[in-house]
């Protein structure tokens, strides 16, 4: 029934076959449009505050779709930010999901797009150090809200990165990638094409300590003669790199953007920086004494292996 009034149920009702009222009608409809009405307000209440009656606290569980192939083996010496490194070449190899669906018709389509989003998680962190607020290393540290950056160590360990899209490998549901800012082995959740006319915002604000940060955001990089020598000797043994300039360009772009954390920044200036890139292990030594161009980069060296460094900012690759 209509939610018609009271009064209109009632002298709907009120009318027998012979044109008389019974009582008992007259009740059994004064019923029906309270229930009406009852059912109606529910309606609205509903429409108006979605949370009324729901769990707000239940937990999402997600599979991956795949996992990131990429040159940086370890946290230490990956990018903070996706486009730093695009001389780094990555994959991502769609795997069939619970449900069976084909991973080949999952990446369908996307060759007609130039960047993707990756959402992926953080799963190297240790979820004890979540805080409230934390120290991003342009503040050097002072401390901001946790939201207000993009700190790995947040609520929930989920990230979102945008990276170039070389190339889709339909056969292998594969794509291709530069400029990641993934550990190898991260967990991919999902992945959105980038498109410009929604997601580019040219009049956006950013925080003043992002544009204008208080320490120097860009490092100048030298090579030394047997650290070009060696990276030509190990190149056959690489994944990502089939050149040496190419691991040169990569190593550059890590380290011009000081991946040291704060502490070693400012305790740990006269120490070696060490990290993996593909199969090699980089040690690199910052100071104002390695400033001098050689090779038109910097640093310190490069040995073949597998051996995890801590990092550091400024210098000359041995």
């Amino acid at each position: 029934m209509a939610a018609a009034s009271m009064d209109e149920a009632k002298a709907v009702f009120g009318q027998g076959e012979g044109g008389g009222g019974g009582g008992g009608e007259k009740d059994i409809a004064a019923k029906q449009v309270e229930r009406e009405e009852g059912k109606r307000k529910k309606r609205k209440h509903s429409v108006e505050d979605p949370f009324v009656g729901r769990d707000l606290h239940l937990n999402f569980a997600f599979g991956a779709i795949g996992h990131i192939e990429s040159p940086f083996r370890y946290k230490n010496g990956c990018p903070r930010q996706g486009g730093i490194a695009n001389a780094a070449k990555a994959r991502l190899r769609i795997v069939s999901t619970a449900n069976g669906v084909n991973p080949s018709h999952m990446v369908e389509g996307m060759e007609a797009f130039s960047h993707v989003w990756i959402v992926f998680v953080f799963d190297q962190n240790n979820q004890e150090f979540v805080r409230a607020k934390v120290k991003p290393p342009r503040l050097d540290g002072k401390k901001t809200g946790v939201l207000s950056t993009r700190s790995p160590y947040r609520p929930n360990n989920i990230g979102l990165s945008l990276v170039e899209l070389e190339k889709v490998d339909h056969a292998n549901a594969t794509l291709h990638m530069t400029g990641v800012d993934l550990v190898h082995g991260t967990a991919v959740l999902d992945v959105k094409p980038y498109i410009p006319q929604y997601d580019a915002r040219p009049a956006a604000k950013c925080a003043k300590w992002i544009e204008e940060p208080p320490i120097q955001n860009v490092v100048p990089v030298f090579f030394t003669s047997k650290a070009v020598e060696d990276i030509g000797g190990v190149l056959a043994r690489q994944s990502f790199f089939r050149t040496a300039q190419s691991a040169m360009d990569a190593i550059s772009e890590v380290l011009s953007e000081d991946p040291r954390s704060v502490y070693r920044r400012n305790k740990c200036t006269n120490e070696v920086y060490a990290f993996t890139l593909d199969n090699m292990s980089i040690h690199v030594e910052f100071g104002s004494a390695l400033r001098a161009p050689q090779h038109g980069y910097g640093g310190e060296g490069v040995r073949e292996g597998e051996g995890r460094g801590e990092g550091e900012g400024e210098g000359e690759v041995e």
